[in-house]
């Protein structure tokens, strides 16, 4: 058992230290993490934990997996008072040089699409 826990322990202390290589080799290469880990063919949400991790100096097999959190999902919106309604059942069509076509909305829809 005291074993397997040293492997271990040994495993996650080698994780660690090509991580902070890597993460130091990215900031000296002048390339975006996504291009540095294509290149190398690594995870990017991998080299994204590793870096957050050693950035808190969290003990990597002792770090909880924690979401950061996001911006509100919603956001509250004010609209102005809505315009007083039309009258029931009126139509008022502005065509261009000010004319205006009134009715009281008990016309027949293809006579009205013909006046469009």
């Amino acid at each position: 058992m005291e074993q397997r826990r040293q492997r271990r322990d040994e495993t996650m202390r080698r994780r660690e230290a090509f991580w902070r290589e890597q993460i130091a080799r990215q900031c000296d290469s002048g390339l975006s993490i996504g291009a540095y880990c294509r290149q190398r063919e690594l995870a990017v949400a991998t080299f994204y934990l590793w870096r957050r991790r050693l950035a808190g100096n969290v003990s990597p097999s002792s770090a909880p997996v924690v979401a950061t959190p996001a911006a509100p999902a919603f956001v509250r919106v004010l609209l102005p008072p809505p315009a007083p309604a039309a009258e029931a059942g009126r139509i008022e069509i502005e065509l261009p040089g000010g004319i205006v076509v009134r009715g009281d909305g008990r016309c027949d829809e293809r006579r009205l699409a013909r006046l469009a």
